[in-house]
């Protein structure tokens, strides 16, 4: 069963519990993954609660999903308990599903214990990094990374 915690202007975030509860987010990830397979993607949600991550929607007022995170949560050598924003997708640019999602994050983040934030983004999307930094996110260092073959 979903668990509603945060409602601003007809809309709120629920979390996710198991894969019945995030089928309607499906149709809002085939916009920005058009060859997302259903079946593989329930199966990694499966495998994302088992690690013990959160993964929460963001709902408006005709009950569409118009927004999706997940949250990681680790032990780091030198941040102490760290949230990881693995995921963050919303339809447009709707700055009430963001705050929403965001607020969301934070609580999370604080009931873990962490003090810090993170979220790696893998795009140039200017939009993207326009969205954390008005949040308060910083950059700070940068990714490295290397296909394995």
């Amino acid at each position: 069963m979903c668990k509603i915690n945060f409602i601003r202007k007809k809309m709120q975030v629920k979390e996710i519990k198991n894969q019945l509860d995030v089928v309607d987010s499906f149709d809002l990830l085939t916009k920005f993954y058009p060859d997302l397979n259903a079946k593989i993607f329930l199966k990694q949600i499966d495998k994302i609660l088992k690690n013990g991550s959160k993964i929460a929607v963001a709902i408006n007022d005709r009950s569409s999903c118009v927004g999706f995170v997940v949250l990681r949560f680790t032990n780091k050598v030198f941040y102490d308990k760290l949230c990881e924003i693995e995921d963050f997708f919303i339809s447009d640019d709707n700055q009430t599903c963001q705050q929403l999602l965001l607020d969301w994050v934070e609580q999370q983040s604080k009931n873990f214990g962490s003090k810090i934030i993170t979220k790696s983004i893998l795009t140039k999307d200017q939009q993207s990094q326009k969205t954390f930094a008005r949040e308060g996110f910083i950059l700070d260092g940068f990714l490295f990374k290397k296909d394995v073959k």
